[in-house]
């Protein structure tokens, strides 16, 4: 996602669509940087993680 130069809110509004369609788990790149991943994170709590090199992720 490419956030890492949106206003908050346009953020706020990205994480209440992904909770309004029912998304259960995302996943971000470096695109979104660590301001717009904080503020997803605390909208989305533990369906949101940071993708990073060696991560795994088992479902």
């Amino acid at each position: 996602m490419h956030l890492f130069n949106k206003k908050e809110s346009e953020i706020r509004a990205v994480a209440e669509a992904l909770k309004s369609e029912d998304v259960k788990f995302v996943c971000t790149g470096h695109c979104t940087k660590e301001r717009a991943y904080r503020i997803l994170k605390e909208e989305l709590g533990e369906r949101l993680a940071q993708l990073k090199v060696g991560l795994q992720i088992e479902f």
